[in-house]
């Protein structure tokens, strides 16, 4: 989309979301786009934190793809990182739209532990709060973290120390009895769950 196209499509999602009552969210963007975005959620007035999906560094495959991971030079990640920042310094409590801009990651299968790690590492320098797909589908996105960590989604997380209470986690809806032991140790972070956990389901 050109940056028109991008900035109306932010104001029919945050329409729509108004329309059925939803006036606080969060909302992650590729980091070339923030500024397109960002501009249209904060003149909405609603107080929808707008972040960065920046720090990711697998390459070659999709999301959820448990083939061998290959991964892109740390370079590339520090420069994506560097992106969040500045999108951070540029947006951050200039409207209610863009209080708490959040850095996010995307997905675990895109990001090797060190990248993850960097991400927390910018989140408590910036004193914000940080965004996370997570446990979306068994079949591909659980299976792939399980191939590459040997560990279940949630596990890994805590394993890195990425459970903590600026932590919002999205979908969560295909969890292990022993990730929800995970999760209550990682204390106050956020569990949002779109639909009840089905196996198989898509």
């Amino acid at each position: 989309m050109n940056p028109d196209e991008r900035r109306v499509m932010a104001q029919l999602g945050a329409l729509e979301a108004m329309r059925s009552g939803t006036t606080p969210g969060a909302r992650g963007f590729f980091p070339t786009d923030v500024d397109d975005y960002a501009g249209a959620l904060a003149e909405t007035g609603m107080a929808l934190p707008a972040g960065a999906s920046a720090a990711y560094d697998r390459i070659g495959t999709s999301i959820g793809d448990p083939a061998p991971y290959k991964a892109r030079t740390a370079r590339w990640g520090q420069r994506h990182l560097k992106t969040v920042e500045r999108n951070f310094r540029d947006w951050n409590g200039k409207a209610k739209a863009a209080s708490a801009s959040p850095c996010r990651p995307g997905h675990p299968t895109c990001a090797r532990p060190s990248c993850l790690q960097d991400v927390r590492a910018l989140q408590q320098q910036l004193d914000t709060w940080v965004t996370i797909h997570l446990n979306q589908i068994w079949g591909a996105r659980v299976a792939a973290v399980k191939a590459h960590r040997n560990r279940l989604p949630t596990e890994y997380l805590a394993d890195l120390g990425f459970l903590h209470d600026r932590l919002i986690c999205a979908h969560c809806r295909c969890m292990e009895p022993a990730e929800g032991k995970a999760s209550g140790r990682g204390r106050r972070h956020r569990l949002v769950q779109c639909r009840p956990s089905r196996r198989g389901g898509a």
